[in-house]
């Protein structure tokens, strides 16, 4: 609404403003950061699966050009096989042959870079370098192209992992009647100079119990974030 009686008292707040508070409560109440850690790790392990298998499939497909390879020069030998036809076939299969060791030399070493990083991840720090990099992507607005690229995946990620915690969230002046309530401070979260605050309303299937029946705040379900595969690294640069 615009004017009127029924118009919205609250005059715009950045979106950024709301974003940090919805991630200080996200992170106090529900984050698993053991669980994010963990998932961490296993995609390394599963990188590194995934690598090895591609690098061996590189590596069967060169050996089936050599294969073809020695074909021809066997049947060229003997006479079977015509010249052009000869010629024709050995570029095509050497052309294939150096393509696939190519990409199975690559596929090995990504593989080993992958396995390196993995023996030397610290997941600890690297989770909490994640959250920093959001946190200040957030606080920002994501507003360098750099940034952006870097931190979208993850804030993606960070947004789904409270909208399934936070059903909705309400904009609440300072002086609104149900910010006096005691205890309402351990619900919610101040911004604009703590001129009003943000509190969230807890999807059902979110919370694990409430502390007190029918009172006090609810103890939620633990939710680990699923990071962007941006290599697995903040900057340190394990290749695609």
């Amino acid at each position: 609404m615009t004017g009127g009686k029924d118009a919205c008292s609250v005059p715009p707040i950045k979106r950024s403003a709301v974003d940090t508070a919805a991630l200080s409560m996200f992170e106090r109440w529900s984050l698993d950061v053991e669980g994010t850690k963990a998932a961490l790790a296993e995609e390394v392990s599963e990188r590194v699966s995934e690598t090895v298998v591609e690098a061996d499939r590189a590596a069967r497909e060169a050996e089936e050009r050599r294969g073809g390879l020695a074909i021809i020069e066997r049947d060229y030998t003997s006479g079977s096989l015509p010249v052009e036809e000869y010629t024709r076939l050995r570029a095509k299969l050497g052309d294939e042959l150096v393509a696939v060791e190519a990409e199975r030399d690559r596929l090995v070493a990504q593989a080993e870079r992958v396995r390196a990083f993995g023996g030397n991840l610290d997941a600890e720090h690297e989770t909490l370098q994640r959250l920093t990099e959001i946190r200040k992507a957030i606080a920002e607005h994501v507003s360098s192209a750099k940034t952006k690229v870097e931190t979208s995946g993850d804030v993606g990620a960070l947004r789904a992992a409270i909208g399934s915690v936070f059903e909705v969230v309400y904009i609440r002046p300072a002086e609104h009647p149900i910010t006096r309530l005691e205890g309402y401070a351990d619900s919610a979260e101040p911004v604009v100079g703590r001129a009003y605050w943000i509190e969230p309303r807890l999807r059902e299937d979110a919370i694990v119990m409430r502390e007190e029946e029918g009172a006090g705040r609810a103890i939620l379900r633990q939710v680990p974030l699923q990071f962007e595969d941006r290599s697995l690294v903040t900057g340190r640069g394990v290749p695609e």
